[in-house]
């Protein structure tokens, strides 16, 4: 029966193809908003800081992140949110995955973005203003788009929640129990970010791809993957939850829609998180892995391995830090900081990255993404510590520096 579906889905969409050209960029920032965020908004003032650096020891102004994935995990409601990510529980009862996001929770969530003094407006007006200071950017700087995880039921591994519960397109209402009506939700949202892109006629930036939310794409084929899996009819399949999650039946039809319009498909695995072996078969042009080491409480997620694996696979590299890399951090909450706890532990590991990035050869060739919570690039550029302003500048430099922008396209 899987089979089949795949088949009609091929027949849908037509073969997938890569596009000759798809836009490019070196370094990544996660902008996570739109959700329940403190600070709310990404004003020009906030983004500005991921736009430029000024070297302190030339006084130049420099370009940094060439790229920007904007993303979030559930809707602002604080009473009754709906998970824009799976794996988020519901609030009332801890037990059962939260309500999917629908078609109106994805679009408030694009208003979000849009608004006139916040996001991608905000974004654009920065670059401008740097490209009054210093000259135009090389490239024009491109703004990568998560989209909502929409699996086949409303809450995704209860079989008997609704699969009903999105909304319509072009006047159907949807029925996820039809793969064919999931992949034209994902269309719509596509087709959706591109519309307003294209009214909003940005000056600076340039819609570049869409963002693949879900951390793991498990497969519905027997033997291939991570460490473990489901048992389905005596195959053992990659990942967990497979049937539930059914993302075979949507990716990589959603990721040839794409690269109809040249664009990009971006994915960013936890580590070992299924899929990682296999992403090119869901059509993504670029993967990266999350290393995991920065929280590794428990000593499990050695930077060796890690290093081993992204040669092997083929795929880029996240780097990660958030508020734990500061003696006082600004934001306890967004670190999920405890009181007490050695900072230097935490930037110890930010080395293990940085030197092995070095060290590994994957620093000026490989794609690097980076995490860094809620705010914290920008709590730690405010930093009046003398350390952390080192820990900042290095960092800065280390984008702003990076050989592979010179393969920007």
């Amino acid at each position: 029966m899987r089979k089949a579906i795949l088949a009609v889905l091929a027949l849908l969409m037509g073969s997938l193809s890569l596009p000759a050209q798809i836009p490019y960029f070196a370094d990544l920032a996660l902008i996570y908003g739109g959700g329940a965020r403190n600070p709310m908004y990404w004003d020009k003032e906030r983004l500005a800081g991921h736009v430029t650096w000024t070297d302190p020891s030339t006084g130049e102004e420099k370009w940094l992140f060439d790229a920007f994935l904007m993303l979030d995990m559930r809707t602002p409601d604080l009473s009754d949110p709906h998970a824009l990510a799976l794996g988020l529980r519901d609030w009332s009862n801890n037990s059962i995955p939260m309500k999917s996001a629908s078609k109106a929770d994805a679009s408030a969530w694009l208003d979000y973005w849009f608004r006139e003094d916040n996001g991608f407006t905000a974004l654009d007006q920065a670059v401008g203003e740097a490209a009054s200071r210093i000259g135009p950017a090389p490239v024009s700087r491109k703004v990568i788009v998560m989209m909502p995880d929409i699996p086949a039921h409303e809450r995704y591994n209860i079989y008997t929640s609704s699969t009903t519960y999105w909304g319509s397109v072009d006047g159907k209402a949807l029925d996820f129990s039809k793969p064919e009506d999931r992949l034209a939700a994902y269309c719509w949202f596509v087709d959706e970010v591109r519309a307003r892109f294209e009214k909003a006629a940005f000056k600076n930036i340039e819609l570049g791809g869409f963002y693949i939310m879900t951390e793991e794409l498990p497969s519905m084929r027997s033997g291939v993957g991570g460490a473990g899996g489901d048992t389905v009819g005596g195959e053992l399949r990659d990942g967990w939850e497979v049937e539930a999650k059914a993302w075979d039946d949507v990716f990589p039809a959603v990721s040839n829609y794409i690269h109809k319009k040249d664009e990009a498909v971006v994915w960013i695995p936890y580590r070992r998180a299924a899929g990682f072996r296999y992403w090119k078969d869901f059509g993504i042009d670029y993967a990266y892995m999350q290393p995991n080491r920065f929280w590794d409480s428990k000593n499990v997620n050695p930077m060796d391995s890690f290093f081993q694996q992204i040669s092997e696979y083929q795929l880029n590299m996240e780097l990660e830090f958030d508020d734990r890399l500061m003696r006082h951090p600004v934001d306890a909450s967004d670190s999920s900081y405890k009181e007490g706890e050695d900072y230097n532990t935490y930037r110890a590991r930010w080395r293990e990255y940085v030197d092995g990035m070095k060290r590994e050869n994957v620093y000026g060739v490989k794609q690097l993404a980076v995490y860094m919570g809620a705010d914290s690039f920008n709590h730690l550029r405010a930093s009046q510590d003398p350390e952390e302003q080192d820990l900042f500048n290095e960092f800065c430099r280390l984008i702003a520096e990076d050989p592979l922008k010179a393969n920007n396209r």
